[in-house]
C-alpha cells in the first residue's frame, strides 16, 4: 500500500489517531484529550495518512533522549489497515527518522504474537540480562502502583487484550 508517512499534531491528527485507538478492545476507552496528551508529551510522533483520504490509519510514538536510548510506544494501525504493510512503514519510518539517527538503541515492548512481526523490521530479542562487574544480573520490568488500593495484577492485560498490529 502506497502511503504517506508524517510527523507532528494537529487537531485532524489527534482525531484520526483517537480513531486508530478505539478500533482496538483493549484501547478504545482512549479519549481525544488524552490522546492529545499522549502525543505533545512524546518527542517523537509518525503517523500515516492513507493517500486517498488524507486520514490517519496508523500511529507511533517515541520517548528519548536523543543519545542514548529510545522507547516506541503505541504502534497502532486502524482495524481496516492491518495487514497491508502500514504498520510495517511506520515502524520503519520510526526506525529512519532522522532526529532519531544518533540514538544507540530504541525499544519497545511487544507481546509475543507480535515478535515475528517486529523481528521483520529489524528489532532483535533482547535478553533480559546485562553484565555488571563481570556478573550477568536480570532485569526486571518495574511499574509503579500509584493507588495502592488497585491491585495492579488485575489491571494487566491478557493475551487478547493487547493491540495487534500488522
Amino acid at each position: 500500500m502506497n502511503i504517506k508517512i508524517k510527523s507532528g499534531i494537529t487537531d485532524d491528527v489527534v482525531r484520526g489517531v483517537t480513531e486508530c485507538y478505539r478500533t482496538y478492545a483493549s484501547w478504545a476507552d482512549r479519549d481525544r484529550e488524552q490522546v492529545e496528551t499522549a502525543i505533545e508529551h512524546s518527542d517523537e510522533h509518525l503517523y500515516a495518512l492513507d493517500p486517498g483520504s488524507d486520514e490517519v490509519v496508523a500511529s507511533a510514538r517515541v520517548l528519548t533522549d536523543y543519545c542514548y536510548y529510545g522507547v516506541v510506544y503505541d504502534v497502532i494501525v486502524h482495524e481496516e489497515y492491518r495487514g497491508t504493510g502500514v504498520g510495517r512503514a511506520v515502524v520503519e519510518a520510526v526506525t529512519d527518522h532522522p532526529p532519531l539517527e544518533d540514538v544507540t538503541q530504541i525499544t519497545l515492548i511487544a507481546r509475543d504474537g507480535l515478535v515475528p512481526f517486529y523481528e521483520k523490521c529489524g528489532f532483535e530479542r533482547h535478553p533480559m540480562t546485562i553484565e555488571v562487574d563481570g556478573e550477568t544480573e536480570a532485569f526486571n520490568r518495574m511499574v509503579l502502583d500509584d493507588d495502592p488500593d488497585d491491585d495492579i495484577e488485575s489491571q494487566s492485560r491478557s493475551p487478547s487484550d493487547v493491540p495487534t498490529t500488522n
